[in-house]
Formats: structure tokens, sequence, C-alpha cells
């Protein structure tokens, strides 16, 4: 899925970049960076995958080497 296609699933099931940064106590910035690709750490996209009721692959693709 794209950054677009995230957001737009994100934003169907009512959960926030804020939701997941606070579930994680990170900053929102790195749920952010990581949805648009800027960043990339498996720990976050998991987060995402599991928020979105998705699983991980069916997220973000098959990993090579996870990080």
């Amino acid at each position: 899925m794209n950054s677009f296609e995230i957001k737009s699933l994100m934003k169907k099931l009512g959960i926030t970049q804020v939701d997941i940064a606070k579930n994680l106590g990170i900053a929102k910035q790195n749920v952010y960076r990581v949805i648009h690709g800027e960043r990339s750490t498996r720990r976050i996209r998991q987060a995402i995958a599991d928020a979105l009721g998705m699983l991980f692959d069916e997220l973000w693709g098959m990993e090579i080497n996870p990080i």
C-alpha cells in the first residue's frame, strides 16, 4: 500500500498517527516517516499493520532484510 492508501484506511477506521505513536511511546513524526517511506523500522511498521488489522506482509510486502 502507498501512504495515501494507508492514511485513507486509518481515517476510515478512526485511527490516527497519534494513537499509534502513543501506544509505542514515540513521537507521531516517527509514525509519519514510516507511512511516507522516509524511515523503515519493523516495530513501527508492525504497530501500523496491527492497528489496521492487517498482516505485516499484506500491508508492507515481503521484506528481504527485516530491520
